[in-house]
Order: C-alpha cells, then structure tokens, then sequence
C-alpha cells in the first residue's frame, strides 16, 4: 500500500518527547545526534536530536525534541506549556509533514489496560479537568483538537487506539472524571500538542504507553482508611514503567515510524 492511500506523504518528521527517560533508548538505538543550531539557538528550552532515515529511494529527516532542563529545578520539563512551547518553535523551523508524540500515560479505567500497553490517539486530542465559567468558551476548555486518524495504520500495528486525554497534574483520582468523558488515557501533553499541530495545519500521531493502571476513579472505602494509598499505588507502577519499559517504546515507536515513512511493517 502506497503512503499517500494513508493520506500522508512523509519526507519529514518531528517527534515531540518530554522527559529524557522516555527518549534516551531511541536517540542511541538509532545513532541520533544533536542538531546544535537549533538547540543553540533555544539551548535554554529544548534539546533537538536529527537522523536521516534512507530506505530505496526515499529520505527522510527524523527530529526528535525534548525540553531542556528547567534551570532552576534541575528536572525534564513536562506538561502543556513546555509540550505547545517546543511544538510551535519545531514547526516553525522544520516545516514537518508530520509530527508524533510518544510518552507515558495513565490508565483511566475505561478499558482494562496492562503495563506496557499502547495506545494509538483517537480522534482528538482533549484536555480535561479544566473549567470555563463563560459558556460561549466551555468548548475550548476540552479542547478536541482533531488528530490523524489511524484506523487504517492500526490494521498493521495492531495497537489498542483511544482517545488521550490531557491534564497538568499527575493525578492519584479525579473520580471517574476521564472515564466519563471517554478517556482511554491521561497524560500531560498531547491535547497541547494536538492544538498547535491544527492550528497549523500538520497532522498529528499520538502514542502512549501505559505507565500507570490502578483506577482514577474514585477510591472504595478501604482504601480511604489507607493514607496515601492511591498516590503509592500509582507512583510505584510508575516508577517501575520508567525503569523497566523504555525497550516497549523504543519497539513500538520504531512500528510506527517505519511504517508511516517508509511503509514497513514490523514484526
């Protein structure tokens, strides 16, 4: 199959990812290097890495952007701001075809998810949580920015496909919230993403791993007699995912990947 019957002609692909851990085992799987002009030129906001890919005929100019070290906290700068901030300036700069967005994600209880699953972006990219006082601006609160749609690339990843939804907090509950909404996951960038790719007209791809899986909705009453249970839960599934799951996102970027550029697919 041609890549154009997916509706996209691929010669050049940003890939927005937010926390160093999430990146590294791509950057030096891949013999990436660091594009020093356009990191100097915002050396204090992000970090940019560039490959060329060559299969047969067809090139292709592979970047992948991550916030710089926040200067006071000495920490990956993650969430919307950093996530809109690098999309906007990697556009502007690179005139990509495409851009992806790859990270972790929490299970919202929608869907009985595993650790390491995949989540290929549905739809829109969403923020939730957020609140608009003014009903003539409750839309834009949620967002819904449209994305690419995958349905015909997911006939050969064959990853789970969900909406993702997007909030600036790492949440322990928010009492069946994203859940109601739809929400496969949550995380805290791609509905920042999403807004600035349609807005300037570049097609989105989102993929998320899931880090996290105990329910977002609310606890039983066991578990409130527990202190900070709900928080433990998470935050141990998540640590373990950062040390543990980096090769499931290496794998399954690199299906992705391959396939949207070049039309390979991966075992």
């Amino acid at each position: 199959m041609d890549l154009n019957n997916y509706g996209l002609n691929v010669n050049t692909v940003v890939t927005i990812i937010a926390m160093q851990e999430e990146l590294d085992l791509i950057i030096n799987s891949q013999n990436y290097s660091i594009d020093e002009i356009f990191t100097n030129l915002h050396k204090n906001i992000l970090v940019s890495y560039k490959k060329e890919y060559k299969h047969n005929d067809k090139l292709i100019n592979s970047y992948i952007i991550s916030g710089s070290e926040d200067k006071l906290h000495k920490l990956s700068k993650v969430g919307c701001e950093t996530a809109a901030l690098l999309t906007y300036l990697a556009i502007e700069h690179y005139k990509p075809n495409l851009v992806l967005n790859c990270g972790y994600a929490g299970s919202s209880g929608l869907v009985h998810y595993n650790l390491g699953d995949l989540i290929l972006s549905k739809g829109y990219g969403c923020y939730y949580d957020r609140e608009m006082i003014f009903q003539s601006h409750k839309d834009i609160a949620f967002g819904k920015y449209p994305v690419f749609d995958c349905e015909e690339l997911n006939k050969k990843l064959n990853f789970h496909m969900g909406i993702i939804g997007t909030t600036d907090s790492f949440k322990s509950c928010d009492k069946g919230l994203s859940k109601s909404l739809g929400l496969s996951c949550v995380e805290m960038e791609f509905a920042a993403i999403s807004r600035i790719c349609y807005n300037m007209n570049v097609p989105v791809i989102g993929l998320k791993i899931i880090s996290d899986t105990h329910t977002l909705e609310e606890e039983d009453e066991n578990e409130k007699n527990l202190e900070n249970s709900v928080d433990d839960k998470r935050k141990s599934e998540f640590e373990f995912s950062v040390k543990e799951l980096p090769s499931t996102i290496y794998n399954g970027y690199m299906k992705l990947f391959n396939l949207v550029c070049f039309n390979l697919v991966q075992s």
